[in-house]
């Protein structure tokens, strides 16, 4: 009986893994895509994703100057966890949440971010391989203190680009995603104690990832 059981079970997690990998849904065959304006049927419609990406200014250490950059010069650092419902085939919201706490006998720091946007599908060159458009509006907000001095760093940003979003063929529910576009981050920072009071407020537009590097990279896993 115990090993009628046992192999019932082993039977069902068997069935279970291959099914959790197709999770997200089933592409046609032909591989062959489709362009901007043809009907799309990516399977993303009513699906959610969970995974990571990033805030421009909720990397620790922002206030204070010290935040730490990415291994690979140019990427941005993945900062904060990502929600994301697609409404249809073409477009899908995002939401960002980024938290930090920090406590330590003679020093203390909390982050906390925001994101919103959304993404549209504009293309299927590949099987596996979507072509977007997105944009993004973030607030980040940075307090530190220790040593007497309190540091705070406000961070606004807003983006507005293209990228592609890859799924694993191997893995279909998992999917890596770049980005780059013409981003605006206004930062304002302020220094007191010590007998030293400082404010300030810091603009950069240009060409950047929506993490603010020139490439942001993130990986989302739909149900």
């Amino acid at each position: 009986m115990k090993k009628t059981i046992a192999l019932a079970a082993a039977l069902m997690l068997a069935g279970a893994i291959p099914a959790l990998a197709r999770s997200r849904y089933t592409r046609s065959e032909s591989g062959s895509g489709s362009d901007a304006g043809e009907t799309l049927n990516t399977g993303l419609a009513g699906k959610i994703g969970v995974g990571f990406d990033s805030i421009p200014g909720a990397q620790a250490g922002t206030a204070a100057g010290t935040a730490l950059t990415s291994a690979i010069p140019g990427l941005a650092n993945p900062n904060a966890l990502d929600l994301r419902y697609w409404m249809n085939d073409r477009f899908g919201l995002d939401g960002l949440l980024a938290l930090n706490v920090n406590s330590q006998p003679n020093s203390s720091e909390t982050v906390f971010g925001l994101a919103g946007g959304g993404k549209y599908n504009l293309m299927q060159p590949a099987k596996d391989v979507l072509v977007q458009l997105l944009g993004r509006l973030s607030i980040a907000d940075d307090n530190a203190s220790g040593g007497g001095i309190s540091r705070n760093a406000f961070t606004f940003g807003l983006f507005f680009g293209t990228g592609f979003e890859a799924f694993i063929p191997a893995w279909p529910a998992l999917s890596v995603e770049g980005n780059v576009g013409l981003g605006l981050q206004v930062q304002a920072l302020s220094t007191s104690g010590g007998g030293v009071s400082s404010s300030g407020t810091g603009t950069n537009f240009g060409i950047m990832g929506a993490g603010f590097s020139p490439i942001s990279v993130s990986a989302h896993y739909y149900f």
